[in-house]
């Protein structure tokens, strides 16, 4: 087996234990260690770049968010694979039907408002700008 060149990070109940904000001071220093050696860390989670936490103590290399759907490190985004403007304008009529509450995350924001307005901004927003 080759070097370990990257290591993927879950975010709640593996980096941070449940309820926790903060990395313990133990996992700062191994992640710092495996940096030293060369490693690139990963943070691979369901949530948005927007609710990505910030860690003192270490700096992450490439973020999958969005449960892999939208790649990124600090000067690309290396994968992207949003869903269209159409399926979303469904998915909002569908739980409006239902009366369901809606939000659309984007790579810089959330979208929680009523189906008009989120319906005006859709057609005009390019889904992870």
């Amino acid at each position: 087996m080759g070097k370990i060149k990257i290591i993927f990070f879950d975010i709640d109940g593996t980096l941070l234990r449940l309820r926790a904000k903060e990395l313990s001071e133990k996992t700062v220093e191994a992640l710092n260690r495996l940096k030293a050696n060369g490693i690139r860390l990963c943070i691979a989670t369901g949530r948005t770049p927007v609710s990505l936490p910030h860690f003192s103590g270490i700096e992450f290399d490439t973020f999958l968010t969005f449960n892999g759907s939208l790649c990124y490190n600090d000067t690309e985004t290396i994968f992207s694979n949003p869903i269209s403007p159409d399926d979303v304008q469904k998915l909002i009529r569908n739980a409006d039907s239902l009366g369901r509450p809606v939000s659309v995350a984007t790579k810089s924001g959330w979208l929680p408002m009523d189906l008009t307005l989120i319906c005006r901004i859709i057609t005009r927003l390019l889904i992870y700008n």
